[in-house]
């Protein structure tokens, strides 16, 4: 079976996962930011933010990442918008963006934990 991937061009655009949370870890909490503006809510950022939420649960990110919505990020044709910090992401489907959350953020805040 093949493992679903996050497209090249996408990948070049995200940071580093040190330079992502290294400011983070142990500071302030990491903030993303979900679009819940028209069009990106029907392109599914109500998924998006259930299956976040679910994710930082399951994870006990509660004191480590804080889910907000807010309204239109100005990219509503790219996809459904969500920021990590300062940095957008425009997704075609929650499990893109899901796959970056993991990414970008259990991934390395389990890593530090080691």
């Amino acid at each position: 079976m093949k493992k679903n991937t996050i497209s090249n061009h996408k990948m070049d655009s995200l940071k580093s996962k040190d330079e992502l949370i290294s400011q983070n870890v142990g500071d302030a909490p990491i903030e993303i930011i979900v679009c819940v503006g028209s069009s990106c809510h029907i392109k599914g950022s109500r998924l998006l933010i259930k299956q976040l939420s679910k994710l930082i649960n399951e994870y006990k990110l509660e004191d480590k990442v804080i889910l907000k919505g807010s309204f239109c990020l100005e990219h509503c044709a790219e996809g459904f918008n969500w920021k990590i910090g300062d940095k957008l992401f425009s997704s075609k489907d929650v499990k893109e963006a899901e796959e970056i959350f993991r990414q970008r953020i259990i991934e390395p805040l389990r890593e530090k934990k080691l």
